[in-house]
């Protein structure tokens, strides 16, 4: 199982583009939230959710990662 969110695909409400730090806080905070849901409704398999943060030149190479980790079952 792999997912893939690009935060640049978020519906624009506005002309104007978020701010890095609003970009990061709301990866963040998604980050949380995908690992607590995934945690409570699959409480026997182990998923991995990443916010990649390092090497983000461009808001729109923020991204989360979000897989299962077969090897810890």
């Amino acid at each position: 199982l792999f997912g893939f969110i690009s935060l640049d695909e978020t519906p624009q409400l506005s002309e104007k583009q978020p701010s890095r730090d609003l970009v990061v806080h709301v990866g963040r905070t998604l980050k949380d939230v995908w690992k607590t849901k995934l945690e409570r409704d699959f409480p026997g398999r182990k998923f991995v959710v990443e916010f990649v943060e390092e090497g983000c030149k461009s808001l729109i190479d923020y991204e989360i990662l979000v897989y299962q980790d077969r090897s810890k079952r």
